[in-house]
């Protein structure tokens, strides 16, 4: 860490003014007396012009700071968090009720104890999935899979079970063993 400039550590205490205004510029943000301000760390919202924000003029002549935003100008215009630094929360719970949530980022983390997961349809788009499972189970009504090109299974021990019919079909079907193969039934169909 650089000590060189610890003013703004040992900053001296000065009386602010507080005033209400409203935003008329985004770059650089400036009120409507020409003041020019910038956002307090804890305003997370960021101003939009011609909203009306609380703010803190110091005496000694520094920049204004935007304590709050009071009344947007454009309340149905999307409310924009926005922070310079890393974003944390922690809570023992939290719920989030929306009618749409929209992620973009370009890495997501997610690491937790338990995921349970509840929807009508679930679409996926992904260019490459790699899992490890220490245990698969799924249970579904029906289940239609197509792949284009290659599908291989490997496995210590493959079981197919159906009460009604097991169908394999290709233009070219093979099966082969090392050891042994063994067809049994009531009836055996060849050719």
């Amino acid at each position: 860490m650089d000590f060189a400039d610890i003013s703004k550590l040992a900053a001296t205490e000065c009386a602010v003014t507080l005033i209400q205004s409203m935003v008329i510029t985004q770059e650089p943000l400036r009120l409507q007396s020409g003041t020019v301000a910038r956002c307090a760390a804890s305003c997370l919202i960021r101003p939009q012009v011609g909203d009306r924000v609380l703010c803190a003029i110091p005496g000694n002549g520094e920049v204004a700071s935007i304590l709050m935003v009071i009344e947007r100008f454009e309340p149905e215009q999307p409310l924009v968090m926005e922070s310079s630094s890393a974003l944390e929360m922690r809570f023992p719970q939290m719920s989030v009720l929306s009618e749409r949530i929209e992620v973009i980022a370009e890495h997501v983390e997610v690491n937790v104890g338990v995921l349970k997961r509840i929807a009508d349809r679930v679409d996926e788009t992904v260019e490459y999935l790699s899992q490890t499972i220490g245990t698969f189970f799924m249970r579904a009504k029906r289940s239609i899979r197509r792949v284009d090109e290659l599908d291989e299974t490997r496995a210590g021990h493959l079981r197919l079970e159906s009460p009604a019919l097991v169908e394999v079909h290709g233009a070219v079907t093979a099966v082969s063993a090392e050891k042994l193969i063994r067809l049994q039934g009531k009836q055996i169909h060849m050719g």
